[in-house]
């Protein structure tokens, strides 16, 4: 039976059931604590911009983007899961797997291949960091051994080093570390890719029990949070997808303009931008003065440039060489400033906006239109249309010279150990078989050749889902239909 999304997740949010499954592991839902008057003002700010707000962005129809209130993944005891708690415990705890096991605590070095370049095994070590020892003695390393096939599973950070540290990579970064090879796959490590984000805070004249900065600054108990019901409120109440228009794109510059007909202008479902709202200041709240705060996050659904990741020596120990390569194509740039300019309209539109918040924006020339404010009252009323601020060239160089300095990470990472053609850099076949050895396989989202506008959770699962599958098949293991949304057990 063809793998689908459907089978991953029980659904009980909002938007069509038939993009959604009902029987799955991952139990989604619209949270139990939402601040429904900054949704519905936020809302009614995107429509005003013309951004359509619809019910669920995982509707298929071409084009269906917008925004919509978030549904949140969570368990059934009200608190948020993972893939341990979704798919691995409960195999741990129903007392019929007594063949999976799992091992905490351990830090894996390296796969182990016999002399025909088949993997057999992997050698691992107790992780220091949970050790009772003096930290100068050495850990013992310990071998696990393997007879059917050996699967990395250490995500686009990890197991490209794995690989690389068993001797699998590109025959320049080994020989640099020192490590012998065993399969040329030059192909290991490179084509990173993330979503590059940025929070935008903004003042505003929320109460202390409508965002979380008084739980984070420690002005509220976790008791008193906890009665409010914001101990198990993750802020974020809106999603959105968007693009920017003919004109927008015009604005951003011919470079742009290029990309943007190359990649996005005849595909009007492939998002350029990707937004969440937060109810807090995200940073360190020891930064900002005491207050109520609401942050627009704000990153690009397909990043242009990529990065790297690769070993500097044999053991797990050594610092890896990464080099994100954030904003390394000045179009990731462009992205980024439009986002921002967009991020600001929507809260100049609503009837929580006092400002922006110094700390988390540019700093303006002197006299320029796009300085920041503190205002004592929203900018607007029912029925007054308000300008749109006018950037220039210098306002648009502030913009990029703090993007340049504070662009993170959305923890998004991916296709470091891409699945393509070996020779166009590829490192695993259509069965996340690593080439030029055997009995290997690699399933994480390392193995995504390009990103993908979303959040990559889902994606994530769908890939464990998938492989899954595949080894099943190879070991003539069936799947049976009441577990389809999990891993059953037999890929580990």
């Amino acid at each position: 039976m063809p793998l689908t999304g459907l089978q991953l997740e029980t659904y009980k949010g909002q938007g069509g059931a038939k993009f959604h499954g009902n029987d799955g592991p991952l139990k989604v839902t619209i949270d139990a604590k939402r601040i429904e008057k900054t949704e519905d003002d936020f809302l009614q700010a995107v429509e005003q911009l013309g951004y359509p707000v619809i019910d669920d962005l995982q509707d298929t129809v071409p084009g269906h983007l917008g925004f919509e209130r978030a549904a949140k993944t969570i368990s059934i005891d009200g608190k948020r899961l993972d893939a341990a708690t979704a798919y691995v415990h409960p195999l741990l705890n129903d007392g019929n797997h007594p063949s999976l096991h799992v091992l905490c605590e351990s830090k894996v070095n390296r796969v182990l291949f016999d002399g025909n370049k088949r993997a057999i095994g992997v050698e691992y070590t107790p992780n220091p960091e949970y050790m009772v020892i003096s930290s100068s003695t050495e850990r013992p390393r310990i071998t696990v051994k393997a007879r059917k096939m050996v699967v990395v599973s250490c995500g686009a950070l990890g197991s490209p080093l794995v690989l690389e540290r068993s001797g699998v990579g590109s025959p320049d970064v080994l020989k640099q570390a020192s490590i012998p090879l065993v399969a040329d796959v030059p192909g290991v490590g490179s084509n990173y890719q993330d979503h590059n984000l940025m929070f935008w805070p903004f003042k505003t004249n929320l109460a202390s029990t409508e965002t979380l900065d008084a739980l984070y600054g420690g002005r509220m108990s976790p008791e008193e949070a906890g009665a409010l019901g914001l101990m198990g409120y993750s802020s974020v109440d809106i999603h959105g997808k968007y693009r920017p228009s003919e004109e927008e794109v015009k604005e951003l510059g011919p470079e742009f303009e290029k990309h943007w007909q190359a990649e996005f202008r005849d595909n009007p479902s492939k998002p350029l931008m990707i937004m969440a709202s937060a109810n807090t200041f995200t940073g360190d709240p020891s930064l900002v003065p005491a207050g109520a705060y609401f942050s627009v996050a704000s990153y690009s659904a397909y990043p242009h440039s990529r990065g790297h990741i690769h070993v500097t020596g044999a053991n797990w120990k050594d610092p890896p060489d990464l080099d994100t390569g954030f904003f390394s194509e000045d179009v990731d740039v462009k992205m980024q400033i439009f986002g921002y300019k967009v991020a600001r309209e929507m809260m100049r539109r609503t009837a929580l906006y006092r400002g922006e918040l110094p700390y988390g924006h540019p700093e303006y020339p002197a006299g320029s239109e796009a300085a920041l404010v503190d205002l004592d009252a929203p900018l607007t009323t029912s029925g007054k249309t308000l300008e749109k601020i006018k950037y220039t060239p210098e306002d648009d160089k502030a913009i990029e010279t703090y993007l340049r300095k504070h662009i993170g990470t959305t923890w998004h990472s991916m296709a470091t150990c891409a699945m393509k053609p070996q020779a166009q850099g590829g490192v695993v076949d259509k069965d996340l078989n690593v080439f030029d050895v055997q009995g290997l396989k690699v399933i994480d989202l390392s193995i995504c050749p390009k990103n993908v506008g979303a959040n990559t959770q889902i994606t994530a699962y769908t890939i464990g889902e998938k492989g899954a599958d595949i080894i099943m098949q190879e070991l003539g293991l069936a799947r049976p239909k009441q577990e389809s949304g999990q891993l059953n057990g037999h890929a580990h």
